[in-house]
C-alpha cells in the first residue's frame, strides 16, 4: 500500500484556510452574516474555534477572504471578448440571455454582499477596506477596457476609471433588481444599455 506523503507545515495550513472558507461560505448562505458565528463555522468545517482564529481574526476576515476569491473568478470569458474589441452586439444579448439564470445562481452570494454592505457602512475600518476592494476591482476593470479601446483603435467615451465605476454600477444594480423581480433584467434593458455605455 502507498504510504500517503505527510503535509508540510505551510500545505497543512493551506488546507485547513480552505475548509474554513468552503464552511464559512455555507454558514453564511445559510445563516446570514449576522446569523453566523465563529463557533459555527468551526463546527463545520471540523476544526476548533482557536483553528478559525488562527488563520482569521474575525467575520470580516472570513467574509472579505471569499469576497476576494469571488473578485479574482469573475467571467474570464466576457473579460477576454472586451479585450479582445469585438462588437457588444455579438455578445451582448448572449450574456444578457443568461443572466436571470447567472443571478438566481448567486442568490446566497448577492444577500451577504448586500448584508456585508450594510454592516460596512456601520464600520468604518470596515468600509475602508471593503471600498480597497471595490477600488482594486474596478482598476482591473479600467485595464480591461483599455485593452478593448486600444484593439478597436478608438478612445473611450469618458475618462477610463469613470467609465469602470459606471459599468460597475450598472453590472451590480442590475444583479440587485434581479434577485428581487428577475423580469426587470429581461427585454434588452442589459444589452442596449451596455451598448450605450462602451460605444461612443
Amino acid at each position: 500500500m502507498t504510504r500517503k506523503r505527510r503535509l508540510t507545515r505551510e500545505e497543512a495550513k493551506a488546507e485547513t484556510r480552505r475548509a474554513l472558507l468552503d464552511a464559512a461560505a455555507e454558514v453564511f448562505a445559510e445563516h446570514g452574516f449576522h446569523g453566523a458565528s465563529i463557533d459555527t463555522v468551526a463546527e463545520a468545517a471540523g476544526y476548533t474555534k482557536g483553528a478559525v482564529y488562527s488563520h482569521f481574526s474575525n467575520k470580516d476576515e472570513l467574509y472579505l477572504a471569499l469576497l476576494d476569491e469571488h473578485l479574482s473568478s469573475e467571467g474570464p470569458q466576457a473579460i477576454a471578448l472586451l479585450e479582445s474589441g469585438a462588437p457588444i452586439e455579438s455578445f451582448a444579448a448572449e450574456i444578457e440571455a443568461r443572466l436571470p439564470e447567472e443571478v438566481e445562481k448567486m442568490r446566497d452570494w448577492g444577500r451577504l454582499t448586500y448584508e456585508f454592505i450594510l454592516h460596512a457602512m456601520r464600520n468604518e475600518e470596515v468600509r475602508r477596506r471593503l471600498s480597497d476592494r471595490f477600488e482594486r476591482a474596478r482598476d482591473e476593470y479600467a485595464a480591461t477596457l483599455e485593452k478593448r479601446y486600444a484593439a478597436i483603435g478608438e478612445p473611450p467615451p469618458i475618462e477610463i476609471e469613470k467609465l469602470a465605476t459606471a459599468l460597475m454600477a450598472f453590472e451590480n444594480g442590475m444583479s440587485m433588481m434581479g434577485l428581487v423581480n428577475p423580469e426587470l433584467i429581461t427585454g434588452g434593458v442589459y444589452s442596449r444599455t451596455l451598448e450605450r455605455l462602451l460605444e461612443r
